[in-house]
């Protein structure tokens, strides 16, 4: 392998230099993004920060700090000196949590083999909630509470929490991407993907042509874009394909509809 390689023609070894160069880059600066620990709340981005005695601390860029009380099976989560209690009671292999707001209202959050089901203190089931945002900040309405109540959950438990992309797709796009520079720029490697193709079975001695050079780099440059959104799904898969077809759960709540309104055009 290594005398391969060592017969390869300095360009191209020079490009192999910069193609695991910037993979090793990629990877060293996408790794948090991709096993870093995550919710969501008000349509704002939580993670770890630390963690003294029994009470965890979450941060987000763009919000107050988020503290969970572990006290066993319960949880007291804290935002802005202002705590919600939450009491597990499992039911029949179903987990149970009942949730008090400060101003007194009791919900409860059911988390079934596929979804979240959010029932009152009457025990009636509470549909999927619309919330709107302006400038970042929600909009309330009613007799709405700040933070919906599947959403403290999550934040107060961490199995609860998710990672984001998708790193293979991320891996995809790479070797897409070299395909078509290979493809774009070196003739020994259309030559190769010419010897590959069907045209030897129907023609003898078949030699590429100027217009089969011409075709080769406009796929590499085809594939070369189609690697780029590729690179996107890896990023940003879950907002992009996975979140949109879900939709909303036709009984119970598995959700919310996000409604955001620009106040400055």
């Amino acid at each position: 392998m290594l005398t391969w390689f060592k017969s390869l023609q300095p360009s191209t070894r020079r490009f192999a230099y910069k193609v695991l160069a910037l993979l090793v880059l990629v990877t060293v600066l996408s790794w948090p993004y991709f096993t870093k620990h995550i919710f969501e709340v008000n349509n704002m981005t939580y993670s770890f920060d630390c963690k003294q005695g029994n009470i965890i601390t979450y941060h987000s860029s763009s919000g107050p700090p988020i503290q969970v009380q572990q006290n066993g099976m319960d949880r007291i989560v804290t935002i802005q000196a202002t705590d919600y209690v939450i009491t597990r009671q499992d039911k029949g292999g179903i987990k149970e949590y009942r949730l008090t707001y400060p101003t007194g209202k009791v919900y409860t959050v059911q988390n079934t083999a596929r979804d979240f089901l959010l029932y009152d203190d009457q025990g009636e089931p509470v549909y999927a909630t619309i919330t709107a945002y302006s400038n970042g900040e929600r909009i309330l309405g009613g007799n709405e509470e700040l933070y919906l109540p599947v959403t403290l959950v999550q934040a107060a438990y961490s199995n609860y929490h998710f990672t984001r992309g998708y790193p293979f797709i991320l891996l995809i796009a790479a070797g897409v991407f070299i395909y078509g520079w290979c493809t774009y720029r070196y003739e020994r490697f259309q030559n190769f993907m010419f010897r590959m193709s069907l045209r030897q079975l129907f023609v003898v001695d078949a030699e590429p042509s100027d217009f089969y050079y011409f075709t080769c780099k406009l796929g590499g440059i085809a594939s070369m874009i189609i690697s780029f959104f590729i690179a996107l799904l890896a990023y940003f898969g879950d907002d992009m394909l996975i979140r949109p077809a879900a939709g909303l759960n036709t009984f119970g709540y598995s959700g919310k509809l996000n409604v955001t309104i620009d106040t400055d055009s």
